[in-house]
């Protein structure tokens, strides 16, 4: 084991130095529960006064629970009803409907206003005409175009327009003669079915009784009203998901240090939930674990005793930007862009009018994305602002693989452009030779975008001094050139740094974070994991002269193909004109190593095809209908690319996944503990997905079921194997990495799984110890370890005979220049 060859390195003196000096952090700890606890009665109010309780966590959860009882329930009932001399009419219209639909209608009707105390006739009624609502389109679904109506109506806000909208076409298409005109059920028979519904629901889930109320001149009526114990319950739920759920920000002093598994990070004693070191839902098997995990632990206390500042004149230039909607970067558009204009020419003509729809639907996923990341930029932003002026802590925590993530979200280096650029260190250090100034300069390249050895990129660097200090001194005039930029504000950031060094000299400081990351981790591993030299040498694992860039090679070897195409394919020629470059097989080159499929790549593919033609104006070589195939077209050359630039990681994916295979079939996890000590525990249970829609196009998503508690399911657990033990490598990578730079005195650090950050002073250290750690690791035969560990935990296991391997030297790994770079 790696993790045996180190010294252990806790952070005891910070515990001890943030014991003995004032709290700064108490008050923010207070303001934390608090804001999480409000947070989620907003959540409650909102839903009841909407009347949607269903949406809430008790109101959820009553329902995933209740489904299976009410259904059996029904069929109970039923059977009942089969034995009597003449069924009842409300038998007749059920026994129609698919019972699990019928059973969340009545369960969500009830639940939605489940603190309210309702007459039992006029909730019934109400109930009774949804349901004869889901007959009446589930009639109305034979119609041929009924998958076009129901798509019109999704568009609708609520239920009553979605409700106006297919009744109104359903009028229509009778009218023609297209369907048949639907008998409108009486109130009696909505009334009969309703009361039916919610007496079954009464007696099988228990939540709901009835009781007696004066209502004046007509004397006493029933009403519905939850029972006692379903209010003591929901008292309960409430109380223990808002001590659950807090707002987490990040910390003006200190975290606590982790020394064991179960707590650290933040302080219990105000009120917050003990933070565990790992997050995972099955508190059993971390109970049972007993690593040490030293290492790990010591490594997570580095990260979150970094003390970090807001980059305030990037923060500035970000808001002015935002403020003032100009179009930069990955920024989102504050306003929604505009639905295209269907030309009553276009109404008319059946393919016209089908073209029109895929491009109003591509709009509206466009501005679905944008909302979401309007919000993040406005979370973002207020964060920032709440902390420009002073230094903080981001308290960190593992996955159940190792990988270690920041705690409080919006503004950390794990987010997007915007928010690593708006962060420093709080420490400066001098940088007064050009070895120290180097990884500055190949940071702000990177940034940039810029490709090649290091020598091209700081010479690209020093030749574009001029427009960079332009930028840092009139961002609104060199708008053009930030533009350019792959991380905008990322190199704003480096321009406003390299602004400072221009005007301090020799007293400069730096405290910016310099990245460098890996060409394509995932491969990188598997590759050294199989000693694959082709794999190593795309990668730049191998000690190459220049930089091999991964996702360009794919996109050659994939042109090779197109273009020995060009007069036996249509699309072709017309894909070489386009240009079939890096970016088209980033993506799909990206996820290769995580179990990635034709169908995904595919999607990839048309997803990089949409992005440039918005880049182009909208236009593009392909007709609307042309799109697909022409992507699938691509996306087969692509993924066959792959295949050849990348040869024996896919036997040991392979492996893995068969490993996990025969581990399932002798109800086992996947269990195995990572060269940093860290136990990673693989155990996806076997679900049904019990995902229920009513034909009004209601949904909801999180109704499932297990199909057996104690069951894992062969299928998740192999697609889930490879990339798990992939990610726990790079994540024993970064916690040894981490742990030899602090015994060089290296104290600031900005991680993200496969892009490491540091000063710029330090990064020449931090990257000798990344490929020191990275021989350490793969210099031992990591898939023999995890067979030989797995036979000897499973008496009668015997797994697959290992790949076999190619003949990499692992020892080049310590001079490559781009293994990380």
């Amino acid at each position: 084991m790696v993790d045996k060859e180190y010294p252990i390195l806790f952070c005891q003196p910070m515990q001890r130095l943030r014991d003995l000096l004032p709290d700064k952090n108490k008050k923010l700890h207070t303001e934390m529960f608090e804001k999480g606890v409000a947070k989620q009665r907003r959540h409650i109010e909102s839903a009841k006064e909407r009347g949607a309780e269903a949406e809430t966590i008790y109101g959820s959860r009553l329902l995933r629970e209740g489904i299976p009882a009410l259904v059996k329930a029904m069929e109970d009932w039923k059977k009942q009803q089969r034995k009597a001399p003449v069924p009842s009419n409300a038998y007749v219209e059920l026994n129609e409907l698919n019972p699990r639909v019928v059973a969340f209608i009545a369960l969500r009707s009830i639940i939605d206003s489940l603190s309210q105390r309702r007459p039992l006739s006029s909730a019934a009624i109400k109930l009774g005409a949804k349901i004869e609502d889901e007959a009446h389109y589930n009639a109305f679904s034979n119609h041929p175009n009924f998958r076009n109506i129901i798509q019109g109506a999704d568009k609708r806000p609520n239920y009553k327009t979605k409700r106006y909208y297919l009744n109104h076409s359903h009028k229509n298409e009778a009218k023609k003669g297209h369907a048949e005109a639907w008998e409108t059920w009486g109130t009696r028979i909505k009334l009969h079915i309703g009361t039916v519904l919610i007496t079954l629901v009464k007696e099988s889930t228990g939540i709901i009784d009835y009781v007696m109320i004066s209502t004046g001149k007509r004397g006493p009526a029933r009403f519905i009203t939850s029972t006692k114990n379903t209010e003591e319950w929901i008292r309960g739920m409430t109380e223990f998901s808002e001590a659950l759920s807090p707002f987490w920000m990040p910390l003006k002093d200190f975290p606590v240090q982790w020394s064991n598994k179960w707590q650290g990070g933040y302080s219990d004693e105000n009120g917050l939930p003990p933070l565990p070191l790992i997050k995972t839902k099955d508190k059993e098997w971390l109970r049972k674990s007993n690593e040490e995990m030293t290492q790990v632990m010591s490594a997570v206390n580095s990260l979150q005793n970094t003390s970090f500042k807001v980059n305030n004149k990037v923060l500035n230039t970000l808001s002015d930007i935002w403020e003032n909607n100009i179009p930069i970067g990955s920024l989102p558009q504050r306003e929604d862009e505009q639905i295209p204009v269907l030309d009553p020419k276009q109404a008319d003509d059946p393919h016209e009018l089908k073209m029109w729809k895929r491009r109003a639907a591509h709009v509206y996923d466009i501005n679905a994305s944008s909302r979401s990341r309007r919000i993040l930029v406005l979370n973002t932003l207020s964060v920032a602002k709440r902390y420009a002026a002073s230094s903080f802590y981001l308290p960190h925590q593992c996955d159940f693989r190792g990988r270690t993530y920041v705690v409080p979200p919006y503004l950390n280096h794990q987010g997007p452009d915007i928010s690593k650029a708006l962060l420093v260190f709080d420490r400066k250090l001098h940088a007064r030779t050009d070895d120290n100034l180097k990884w500055l300069h190949l940071h702000g390249a990177n940034t940039f975008g810029v490709k090649g050895t290091e020598a091209q990129r700081l010479q690209w660097a020093s030749e574009n001094q001029a427009n960079i200090l332009k930028l840092a001194q009139d961002h609104r005039g060199s708008l053009d050139f930030l533009g350019e930029a792959d991380e905008t504000f990322q190199f704003l950031a480096y321009a406003y740094e390299v602004e400072r060094l221009h005007a301090e000299g020799s007293k400069f400081a730096t405290n910016l974070p310099c990245q460098m990351d890996a060409s394509n981790n995932g491969l990188q591993i598997l590759g050294m994991l199989t000693r694959d030299s082709s794999a190593c040498v795309a990668t730049n694992v191998a000690d190459n002269k220049e930089p091999q860039d991964i996702y360009q090679l794919v996109a050659d070897e994939a042109r090779k193909a197109v273009e020995a195409e060009i007069h036996t394919n249509e699309y072709a020629a017309l894909w070489l004109a386009f240009g079939i470059t890096r970016g088209c097989a980033k993506r799909p080159t990206m996820t290769q190593p995580y179990g990635s499929t034709p169908h995904s790549c595919r999607n990839y593919v048309n997803q990089w095809y949409l992005e440039q033609i918005e880049k182009n104006g909208g236009r593009g070589p392909f007709k609307e209908e042309e799109k697909f195939v022409a992507c699938a077209y691509l996306s087969k050359k692509i993924w066959e690319a792959i295949n050849v630039v990348v040869g024996k990681p896919r036997e040991a994916m392979g492996w893995l996944q068969d490993t996990a295979r025969k581990l399932t079939e002798l109800e086992k996890p996947f269990d195995w503990v990572s060269p940093s000590g860290f136990p990673c525990h693989q155990a996806y249970p076997k679900w049904v997905d019990k995902s229920i829609r009513t034909k009004i196009g209601e949904k909801i998503y999180r109704v499932k079921f297990r199909e057996d508690m104690d069951k894992l399911s062969s299928k998740r657990q192999a697609q889930g194997s490879s990339p798990n033990f992939v990610h726990s490598l790079d994540a024993a990578c970064l916690h040894l990495t981490v742990n030899k730079c602090e015994q060089h005195g290296i104290k600031d650090f900005a991680m993200v799984h496969d892009s490491y950050g540091t000063h710029c002073v330090n990064a020449v250290t931090l990257q000798n110890e990344i490929k020191q750690t990275l021989f350490d690791i793969f210099s031992e035969d990591q898939l023999l370890n995890l067979k030989l560990s797995l036979e000897n935990q499973h008496t009668g296991l015997t797994l697959s005979d290992l790949p076999a391997y190619g003949e990499f030297d692992i020892s080049e790994v310590l001079n490559s220049k781009y293994v990380f770079s």
